[in-house]
């Protein structure tokens, strides 16, 4: 409920499809032993969010196949991002993606626990498409393979979103 209560319409509809892209995937993992890659999974969410704007559009043959999501970034002000610890006993994961010029995405992970220690760190580098929604949604999920990788079983995740 937090989340909904606390964010706009935007970030609700692209975290819900990305969940359920990844949740899709686990069962057709679990249920059928296919492994889907990342890529797929975030294909479904952009997909989906696509298909979502087309059907609650008034003229939906005004919405062409382009990436849903604004590709802006807006500079982030330092003085504006805080962090804020977790519950106890958590461990906080903060991921953020940057899309360069070049086609890379630049992805980072950081876990802090509930007294701001950092716990583990990671960086990737991975070539995608230029939509940032994308690239964000890319952090998230390997926020959480990382989270996982690390034993980490009881984490609150946040995604810097720009924009």
């Amino acid at each position: 409920m937090y989340f909904i209560i606390n964010n706009d319409p935007d970030s609700i509809i692209n975290i819900t499809s990305l969940l359920h892209s990844i949740r899709q995937t686990r069962n057709q993992k679990i249920f059928e032993n296919i492994n889907v890659p990342g890529e797929i999974v975030i294909q479904r969410a952009d997909s989906s969010i696509l298909n979502y704007r087309k059907a609650h559009l008034i003229d939906p043959d005004s919405l062409d196949d382009s990436p849903p999501i604004s590709n802006q970034h807006k500079p982030r002000v330092p003085n504006q991002v805080k962090w804020k610890k977790p519950e106890k006993d958590f461990i906080k994961l903060n991921s953020d993606a940057n899309l360069s010029s070049t086609g890379l995405w630049g992805i980072g992970v950081v876990a802090r626990n509930d007294e701001g220690f950092l716990m583990a760190s990671k960086t990737w580098l991975r070539h995608g498409i230029p939509c940032a929604t994308t690239a964000e949604a890319w952090g998230i999920y390997q926020a959480m393979i990382f989270a996982s990788d690390c034993g980490f079983s009881k984490f609150n995740l946040k995604a810097i979103m720009k924009g």
